[in-house]
């Protein structure tokens, strides 16, 4: 099953990518993510993770 993430940085809550895989690649990778509802390039300039939790920036 593929699903839409995006990787952060989890000291500042600051998306660094936006991507679609299968969950196992995205296990494997090992880095911070969060699930999105749907694919949009412009979540990192819209939203952060805070408490692991994607939020609207303010």
């Amino acid at each position: 099953m593929i699903i839409t993430v995006a990787f952060y940085d989890h000291d500042t809550g600051d998306i660094t990518e936006i991507t679609q895989a299968p969950r196992a690649s995205l296990v494997a990778d090992r880095r911070a993510y969060v699930e999105l509802p749907q694919f949009r390039r412009n979540w990192d300039v819209t939203h952060k993770v805070v408490n692991d939790q994607l939020v609207e920036r303010v």
